[in-house]
């Protein structure tokens, strides 16, 4: 199986990590190294695992074999250090509360007891809206926010617990191009501090920020991204997407 090689110190390690829902296994053997610096794409069919794997990076699972190590130490243990954001975000339109009431509510959880909101996470809640573009709309009301406006903002608030590591689950759907390439940019510049690690379908326009892709299907094999080119990925995804370079594997 392929391990994606990076030259700085990893906040994941998977090693030789099985795992199954009671049936036949889910994910088998699968060896997964990824940098304190990498921007890394997860790629699979429905059902391939994909799912499982960021499940075990979590700590919301437990392999049946094998290790996961997040920042060296067992997942559910240091959960804290990693912002996560869902595919589906559960968030009634007509709930009255602001843009800046959603972000901190990435602060709740974060070592931090119940009670009102310190000064230290109104501090962060504002750098992580700067850091998307919302800062001039944290008064404004959540359902005055467009589609491409929401999913930055619950990017912002994954990002407001300030973590080593970023997962995100279907950033993109259901965004047109145009919205899709400013959320990039976006991630590509919180690059530049932790690690960002996205399952995705749209291959296009990740390929531009990507070294490396994870296809997840039972197995995970590693690849680099290239021009667009028919290959294993038309096959699950269709074409008219960047591709990987199925020509091309990692290995230890």
């Amino acid at each position: 199986m392929g391990i994606v090689m990076t030259d700085d110190k990893p906040v994941i390690v998977f090693e030789n990590v099985s795992f199954s829902y009671g049936g036949p296994p889910v994910l088998e053997e699968v060896n997964l190294t990824i940098g304190s610096r990498e921007f890394a794409c997860i790629v699979g069919p429905n059902g391939g695992g994909k799912t499982t794997l960021i499940k075990l990076i979590l700590g919301l699972i437990k392999p049946d074999t094998g290790t996961v190590r997040l920042f060296g130490s067992k997942p559910a243990g240091v959960r804290s250090r990693v912002g996560y954001m869902p595919q589906h975000v559960h968030l009634d339109p007509k709930f009255p509360v602001s843009v800046m009431d959603v972000v901190l509510m990435g602060r709740l959880g974060n070592g931090r007891a119940f009670g009102p909101y310190r000064g230290e996470d109104k501090l962060a809640a504002r750098k992580a809206l700067r850091e998307v573009g919302l800062f001039d709309k944290r008064n404004q009301p959540f359902a005055e926010l467009s589609g491409g406006q929401q999913r930055r903002l619950f990017i912002a608030r994954a990002i407001a617990c300030e973590p080593e590591l970023l997962i995100l689950d279907e950033p993109t759907a259901n965004l047109d191009p145009k919205v899709e390439q400013e959320l990039y940019q976006v991630l590509n510049e919180l690059n530049k501090r932790m690690a960002v690690v996205l399952v995705s379908h749209d291959m296009t326009f990740v390929s531009q920020f990507v070294e490396r892709v994870i296809c997840v299907k039972r197995g995970v094999h590693i690849h680099p991204t290239s021009e667009i080119r028919d290959g294993t990925l038309s096959e699950v995804f269709g074409t008219g997407v960047k591709m990987v370079r199925h020509d091309r594997h990692e290995h230890e």
